[in-house]
Parts: C-alpha cells; structure tokens; sequence
C-alpha cells in the first residue's frame, strides 16, 4: 500500500499523507473488487461454458451485498478473494494443454494470497486435486512424478512469491508467529 502510495504521490502528494492512504486503499480495494466479478465470469465460462450462466455468477457476486460494502472499504477480505480468485483461474488453464505460464501464474497468485492471509493455504486442496486427479491434456508418458513434480513448481512459487511480498515472516519469524496467534 505505501508502495503504491508514494507512486502515486508524485502526482498528488496528498495522497502520500495518513489520510490519502485511505484514498489508495479504498481505490485498490474497488478495483480488485471489480477485478474479482470478471474473475468469477471467465471462471464460470471456462468450467461450464455457457454465457447466461457466466453472467448470473458474476451476477451474484457483483450485487453481493457484503462484497459491495466490503469493496468500499481497504479490508483484506476483497484483496484475498481476490487472489485466490486468480489462483483458480490460473489452475483452470492447467486442465487443457497447459503452458508454464499457467504454472507460474498459479503459482504467483498463490503467493499473494497467502501474503495476504494465511487460511490461503486451503487453496493447495484444489491445486492438488487439479493436479493429481483433472484429465490434463499431456503427452504420453505423462505419469505421477510429472504431476507431484508440478505440484511442487507451483508450490515453490507460491512460497517463494509470499515471501517477498510478506518479508517479515522469514526475517522477524517469532515476532510474525506471536502477532499472528
């Protein structure tokens, strides 16, 4: 958030004040509450194909009443949903004939959203059974060390991407265990 902030401050400074961070947060919150309702769409098109249903999933998430306040407000709830929103979809690329992108992406967006809060870490059971039990489109002789070896990629990237975006739990590991029970 300060990072940002001070990007944007070279424009207006004001928004590099205690104030104008509320300004940024609210602003990165709405944007990737958004983000989140097209996330959801493409999410319903790639498992079902269909547009009407794709529009009533993004319906319902955009016209969310907690989603809607939650969005107003810098709250961690908007940015986790967020990434993880962006994990499933990235898993989902992995099913049909996947490109690495699909592993670093899913991998990375893991990692945000365990920077963000730890209860991400229940996202490794959809990775896991995308991995391990999905019919994904490889050639022959795609077999079990190919798939925990993927499994392992994208484990870590995750891991590695949470620790440069949440640095202080490897660098201050009691302080961050204490503050975070």
């Amino acid at each position: 958030l300060l990072a940002v902030a001070s990007v944007v401050s070279r424009i207006y400074s004001w928004l590099a004040s205690y104030d104008g961070l509320f300004i940024v947060g609210r602003s990165i919150s709405a944007i990737l509450g958004a983000a989140s309702v097209g996330a959801v769409w493409l999410i319903a098109r790639a498992l079902y194909q269909e547009k009407r249903t794709a529009f009533f999933a993004g319906f319902l998430v955009a016209f969310n009443f907690l989603y809607i306040q939650l969005s107003r407000f810098f709250a961690f709830d908007i940015v986790l949903a967020a990434m993880c929103l962006g994990t499933i979809l990235s898993l989902i690329g992995i099913r049909k004939p996947y490109r690495w992108s699909h592993v670093f992406s899913t991998g990375i967006f893991l990692g945000l959203a365990l920077a963000t809060k730890i209860s991400a870490l229940s996202l490794l059971i959809p990775i896991f059974v995308a991995v391990f039990f999905s019919e994904i489109k490889k050639p022959e002789g795609y077999n079990f060390a190919h798939r925990a070896l993927l499994f392992l990629g994208i484990s870590v990237i995750g891991v590695s991407v949470c620790i440069l975006a949440e640095p202080y739990a490897v660098l201050d590991f009691a302080r961050f265990m204490k503050d975070t029970n």
